[in-house]
């Protein structure tokens, strides 16, 4: 008992304790100022800098320990001092705080906590970055990446299939493990990135758009279905304002307005390939992606929505953008299976599948309508 007071600011040397630097001593309704989502987990980030995450837990990605049960109720994940940024993958999560280093949580099968390990950890633990300091962080499928401060290059760590994380030597499509970052060829002074479930894109210095990775349906945007381990550059784009990336698509916001993708998407049983850039809402001023689909907010502020929006069910939304009724949205992030939005007053809505309690209404119960994540914080 001694010891572990004595040394209760070091929360690692004494495992996972109830102390946490930044608990407020009450609860209250959340307010969050980022979103993330996996499979069938969400992690939000509150404005003091605290990760709260809910809904499937087999792996503990929610930063309790795991279980076959859900987390219905939103959950702290203790980290030593404020988070900038929070991700979560299909089963682990990462969050980077202000001193530039990433620490994660979850599963480590394939090396997702970028520590040298392929061991379950009970509590975040920090990815050996090498003397690096994280600018930005991504999380996707079974792999994550950050830029790094030095150059501006992405490092990645984690699973490494169809070449999102270089050229080992094995098949593309043979899963390896990374368990330490390396370094992805070609991408030194990229400005921003995103990742797909195994692709990634980037803008430049030059504010031009880059990938590589897996490449089968498409999402390179290179006109073939080819994987790359290194960067390709999709043709055809005017000035880029935001991209996004999922399971098997890519889509970019333009800067002069309209949102254009490239890859696979879906209507009922049917799948629509397009290997180069292609229009899908003219208006578009922002993109989610998701695993069957995507979402775009228009200029005036509402959105409009094409794909699948659950797993293994009749298509509720049309392959063409159909608008929800949805107004009012200021920024939406797409998961597997469900979407989460802010809307311009900051409250944070969510919709689709519920199958583990992920859109944080403290039930478990599938819905296409957004409503309200409606979650208590400390």
């Amino acid at each position: 008992m001694g010891r572990c007071i004595a040394i209760a600011l070091a929360l690692v040397a004494c495992g996972r304790i109830d102390f946490d630097p930044l608990d407020g001593g009450s609860s209250a309704r959340c307010t969050f100022t980022s979103v993330s989502i996996g499979e069938a987990t969400t992690c939000a980030l509150d404005s003091r800098g605290r990760v709260y995450c809910w809904g499937a837990n087999h792996d503990g990605q929610t930063g309790m320990p795991a279980s076959p049960e859900p987390v219905l109720a939103a959950a702290r994940v203790v980290l030593r001092d404020a988070a900038v940024e929070v991700g979560v993958g299909k089963s682990f999560g990462c969050a980077r705080l202000g001193d530039g280093s990433i620490w994660c949580w979850g599963d480590n099968s394939w090396g997702q906590h970028g520590n040298g390990a392929t061991a379950p950890a009970a509590v975040p633990t920090q990815v050996a970055l090498g003397g690096e300091t994280a600018l930005e962080l991504e999380v996707a499928g079974a792999y994550a990446c950050t830029r790094r401060a030095s150059d501006s290059a992405v490092m990645c760590w984690g699973q490494n299939r169809f070449l999102v994380l270089g050229d080992t030597g094995a098949p593309a499509d043979e899963r390896m493990p990374q368990p330490t970052p390396v370094v992805i060829p070609g991408t030194a002074g990229t400005k921003q990135f995103v990742l797909g479930h195994r692709h990634g894109c980037g803008f430049d210095a030059a504010d031009q758009i880059y990938c590589w990775g897996k490449g089968v349906e498409g999402q390179l945007g290179v006109g073939t279905n080819a994987n790359s381990a290194m960067p390709v550059r999709p043709g055809g784009l005017a000035a880029v304002q935001a991209i996004d990336a999922a399971n098997r698509l890519t889509c970019v916001a333009l800067a002069g307005g309209g949102v254009q993708c490239w890859g696979t998407r879906y209507l009922g049983g049917a799948s629509f390939d397009f290997y180069q850039p292609t229009v899908l809402v003219p208006d578009g001023i922002e993109v989610a992606t998701s695993n069957y689909g995507g979402c775009a907010v228009r200029a005036d502020t509402s959105v409009s929505c094409w794909g699948y929006l659950y797993d293994q069910r009749p298509t509720p939304i049309d392959n063409t953008p159909t608008p929800l009724d949805l107004t009012g949205i200021a920024s939406i992030e797409g998961g597997w299976y469900h979407y989460c939005a802010f809307t311009t007053s900051g409250d944070l809505v969510c919709w689709g599948s519920d199958d583990k309690g992920q859109l944080g209404r403290g039930e478990v119960e599938s819905d296409p309508r957004p409503a309200p994540v409606a979650q208590l914080c400390d």
